[in-house]
């Protein structure tokens, strides 16, 4: 189907520039969240590297990745206001997003109760540069279990 076919977005809010200035600066400010949180999240796994194990790090990459596709999937719905590339846009949500998403649900579903277990158990971590006594793992659970809002084991 021709690109020329399709109308912008714009036309059907009748380029109502308080709505499409009000939509353009959300979904700006959307994107810029969705691209910071993965930044902060690789930042925090480099600085914590040593201690993680790789079935963490592939998470924290994971979710990056599928972060920063919703992050680009609002920057193309600015772009929609103006130029009808609903291909493209319909493209990137089923082979970026989702495939992305459903990667990340799969692996997670798969693999957390291992993932939790490593984390709880101290001697799961073979690489770790020094000694972590018990009652400064318990305290770390106890921080992780707060800031999540339940127990990381069930």
């Amino acid at each position: 189907m021709d690109h020329f076919a399709f109308t912008p977005h714009g036309v059907c809010l009748l380029w109502d520039w308080r709505l499409i200035g009000v939509m353009v600066l959300g979904n700006l400010l959307v994107a810029v969240a969705y691209y910071l949180i993965p930044f902060e999240l690789l930042r925090a796994a480099r600085r914590m590297r040593a201690h993680l194990p790789p079935e963490v790090v592939k998470v924290v990459l994971m979710f990056g990745v599928f972060i920063v596709s919703c992050g680009t999937g609002h920057l193309i719905l600015i772009w929609l206001l103006w130029h009808p590339s609903y291909w493209f846009e319909a493209c990137w949500t089923l082979f970026c997003t989702a495939a992305s998403s459903w990667y990340c649900a799969l692996y997670i579903f798969r693999r957390m109760h291992g993932i939790l277990a490593i984390l709880s158990n101290p001697m799961s971590f073979s690489n770790l540069k020094h000694t972590v006594s018990f009652q400064e793992l318990k305290e770390r659970i106890d921080l992780l279990e707060a800031r999540f809002g339940g127990p990381l084991n069930g």
